[in-house]
């Protein structure tokens, strides 16, 4: 898992997790407070896509099936193929998890290529 978020946050995303049957292999984080985002309005999404890119080689290993990238203000849209074909393995965001989840509620089956495996292949 890789976050933006400090560690008193990334112990929370865990427990949620690990509560929802996954196991956490490892979390990454940036280590940005609240203290950042409620000052300068947008902070997240002016992080430059390549710092979630690296993030997510960091948190990967080898024994992971996913890459799970948290923070639906994360510019990571455009570094999932990437990702996904460096890593050998599902990368999912909250953006695209949140978009595969509105489309199945929608009754939208269609599959949807350039975004990764989960709208390509689920």
């Amino acid at each position: 898992v890789a976050t933006p978020y400090p560690d008193s946050r990334n112990v929370l995303a865990r427990a949620f997790l690990e509560g929802a049957g996954f196991e956490v292999l490892t979390l990454e984080g940036l280590g940005i407070g609240e203290e950042a985002w409620q000052t300068e309005g947008g902070y997240l999404a002016r992080i430059p896509p390549e710092v979630a890119y690296r993030l997510a080689r960091e948190a990967d290993r080898e024994a992971a099936d996913a890459v799970v990238i948290s923070c639906t203000d994360l510019p990571t849209l455009s570094i999932v193929p990437r990702l996904e074909e460096a890593l050998g393995k599902p990368v999912v965001t909250s953006n695209v998890a949140m978009f595969w989840d509105c489309m199945r509620r929608a009754g939208l089956r269609e599959r949807t290529d350039g975004f990764g495996t989960l709208l390509a292949e689920y």
